[in-house]
């Protein structure tokens, strides 16, 4: 869980993070940090285990120290916008744009 409001932020500490241990040798394992404008108050930070994610958000300040597991069957629906009825399917490739 994040605040409220500071989700992109809370993600690109944790992504500023993640550079800065692995240019001293000492990398995260975590594969990936993402949010999105549809869900208020969370961040997805993929990784192999559960402590790998407690490790890369210890310290940081924005980011609360609640994980909760996201199965992967529901993440595609995070990303999906109400505007387009996009429907993902696993192993499909997608175009990302910026903007609409």
């Amino acid at each position: 869980m994040v605040k409220k409001g500071h989700e992109k932020m809370a993600a690109l500490n944790l992504m500023n993070k993640s550079i800065d241990f692995a240019k001293r040798g000492k990398p995260l394992s975590i594969l990936s940090v993402t949010c999105t404008e549809n869900v208020e108050g969370y961040i997805y930070i993929e990784a192999f285990k559960q402590i790998h994610v407690q490790e890369a958000i210890n310290g940081l300040s924005y980011i609360m120290k609640k994980c909760i597991l996201v199965n992967k069957e529901e993440m595609p629906g995070i990303y999906q916008n109400e505007k387009f009825n996009i429907s993902l399917k696993k192993h499909q490739w997608v175009r990302i744009k910026s903007g609409l």
